[in-house]
C-alpha cells in the first residue's frame, strides 16, 4: 500500500529522512548505525539461529 506521497507506508531510516530535507546529502555514503545495531541484537538473542546462518564467523564468549 502506498503513502499519501505515493511511497511506501513504511518510514524511512534517519539518513534518508535526513537527505530529504537536506540539499546534497547522499544517503549512500552514510552507515545506518540503527539498523547495524538492530542486526548485531538479534543475532545475540537468537545465537542458534546465528550460528546456521553464518557458520563460517568465530563467535567470542564476549560477544
Amino acid at each position: 500500500m502506498n503513502g499519501a506521497h505515493g511511497e511506501q507506508d513504511m518510514l524511512p531510516n534517519d539518513i534518508d529522512a535526513y537527505a530529504q530535507h537536506v540539499d546534497g546529502i547522499d544517503p549512500a555514503r552514510y552507515l545506518d548505525s540503527q539498523a547495524q545495531e538492530v542486526w548485531l541484537a538479534a543475532r545475540r538473542r537468537w545465537p542458534l539461529l546465528d550460528a546456521v546462518l553464518h557458520p563460517t564467523e568465530r563467535r567470542t564468549s564476549g560477544s
